[in-house]
Parts: structure tokens; C-alpha cells; sequence
């Protein structure tokens, strides 16, 4: 699981689902914890995990949805 702080799990999801094709699942808890979980797949890439990476450490860097 995953999360970034000052980012709410579902909007993340949303971002990353609708702009990257990147199918996440946000899990929230009351009180406990928020974030992604990520779960490849024996059929997932390594060009698309490398994807996965780049895009959060974009969102990351800009601290921004964009």
C-alpha cells in the first residue's frame, strides 16, 4: 500500500485510473490509515510498473494532480 501525503486516496485512484489507465484501489479506514493498494499482476510488465513509477514520482515532485 501506498499513500502521499496531501493527496486523498480516491482522488489519487481517480487521477491515476482516468489519465494513465493505472488501476489502483484506494482503501480508507476511519481514523487508521489511507492510501492505494497496488497489485500487479504475473501478466503486468515491466514497462508498466516503470510507468507506475514515473507517474507518482511526477505526482510527487509537483505535489499536484496534473
Amino acid at each position: 500500500m501506498i499513500s502521499v501525503a496531501g493527496f486523498k486516496a480516491p482522488e489519487l485512484a481517480k487521477f491515476l485510473l482516468e489519465k494513465h489507465r493505472i488501476l489502483t484501489v484506494a482503501i480508507v479506514t476511519a481514523g487508521e490509515y489511507e492510501g492505494l493498494r497496488i497489485t500487479p499482476n504475473v501478466f503486468t510488465t515491466l514497462e508498466e510498473i516503470d510507468t507506475f513509477g514515473d507517474v507518482m514520482e511526477g505526482v510527487i515532485k509537483k505535489g499536484k494532480l496534473a
